[in-house]
């Protein structure tokens, strides 16, 4: 199985949560602290935009002593947002995909 059959986004991820809705209340809880652990996993990964992308930022900024060029800082959160973007929608139309196949 390749990381592109296992990665699910929005639309899988209701799917998931319908079914677990569908087993029980404990089954839903289990999911929702599943998505919400791995949510928090995710934003740490060092990639800019997320959360893990501002850390490593400030760790650089740590290291040299001083603030990098503010318009360079906002272009790589830009460029990783339209990338977080793009996988998100490749994602969605693999699942919408999958759901009607």
């Amino acid at each position: 199985m390749t990381l592109v059959q296992t990665v699910t986004g929005p639309v899988g991820i209701a799917s998931i949560v319908g079914s677990s809705a569908r087993e029980g209340f404990a089954a839903l809880m289990l999911i929702t602290a599943i998505i919400s652990a791995n949510l928090a996993v995710i934003n740490l990964v060092p990639f800019p935009a997320l959360d893990g992308g501002r850390i490593v930022i400030v760790a650089i900024e740590g290291t040299i002593r001083r603030r990098l060029n503010p318009r360079i800082v906002n272009m790589i959160n830009v460029v990783g947002f339209f990338l977080l973007i793009g996988l998100m929608l490749v994602v969605t139309f693999k699942d919408i995909f999958v759901m009607f196949k």
